[in-house]
């Protein structure tokens, strides 16, 4: 099956029931802007801003996999209530967090290396400024510090082509991990560990495709991006403070109907994944 394919089922299942997925990410958004709103009244530069802040973080993972538990039940046409992403999360709190270290885990390798690579890279940067400098105050020594600049050119060169690579490493991986809170909510009986491994399994081979029906998306983020510019145009001449209320009133808007539209056509994909 191609992309259109999965996203025509999606569109089908929205279909006469989009005041529901409306409702759904409506909810969703009123608790993040509730959680926001408090962390937000403290501030995150003092202790119980940054406590909130961190539970916040926390709290986020379950949420999300209430959602997505949510959205299954919608393409499966179980009746879901409003809230009931809440419930579903924090009954599964563990369980949503053991599934997301165990991905961290699955793809720790690249991260250390592009932690490292960053730290390299900003280290050279620094030494490189301070050759220049360097080179510009002390004509005595131009070719030995011409030969440490060039040497620190072309390792800052070689590290960024492989902070590149890592990156592309990363994505490829994370990739196979995809499905894992699908699988995980499809089927109550597996561990945390088994719906990672059997992600894995359903990717392989199956990654581009994914890639295609994500990246097919793509034409409504340019829309959005091409909206907020010209509004951008528009406030810019008139007031700064227009703007940032108009681009929230647009993310919102583009939210409410991508967010139930993606969703729906990644579970659509991993209904047809499994069936292989």
């Amino acid at each position: 099956m191609h992309s259109s394919n999965f996203k025509s089922i999606a569109k089908e299942k929205i279909q006469g029931r989009r005041k529901k997925a409306t409702l759904l990410i409506l909810c969703y958004f009123a608790i993040m802007f509730i959680l926001g709103f408090i962390v937000g009244i403290f501030g995150e530069n003092n202790l119980i801003g940054s406590i909130l802040s961190l539970i916040f973080s926390i709290i986020q993972i379950p949420i999300i996999f209430g959602l997505m538990n949510s959205f299954y039940s919608f393409y499966k046409d179980i009746d879901i209530k409003p809230f009931e992403f809440l419930s579903y999360g924090f009954n599964n709190f563990g369980r949503a967090w053991k599934i997301s270290l165990r991905i961290i885990l699955k793809i720790i390798i690249p991260l250390i290396i592009i932690f490292v690579l960053l730290v390299f890279i900003s280290f050279c940067s620094i030494v490189a400024g301070s050759v220049s400098s360097t080179l510009s105050s002390e004509t005595s020594s131009v070719d030995a510090i011409s030969s440490i600049s060039s040497s620190l050119i072309i390792f800052l060169l070689l590290s960024f082509i492989a902070y590149i690579a890592s990156f592309i490493w990363i994505i490829t991986k994370i990739y196979y991990y995809q499905l894992s809170y699908f699988i995980a909510i499809d089927n109550n009986s597996l561990t945390s560990k088994e719906a990672v491994e059997k992600s894995k399994e359903l990717m392989t081979g199956k990654r581009w495709n994914l890639f295609c029906l994500q990246f097919s998306f793509i034409g409504w983020f340019v829309l959005e991006f091409i909206i907020l510019f010209v509004g951008n145009l528009l406030f810019s001449s008139i007031s700064e403070l227009f703007y940032p209320i108009y681009s929230i009133i647009v993310n919102f808007i583009f939210s409410l109907y991508l967010v139930p539209y993606m969703q729906l056509s990644m579970i659509a994909f991993y209904e047809n994944v499994k069936k292989d």
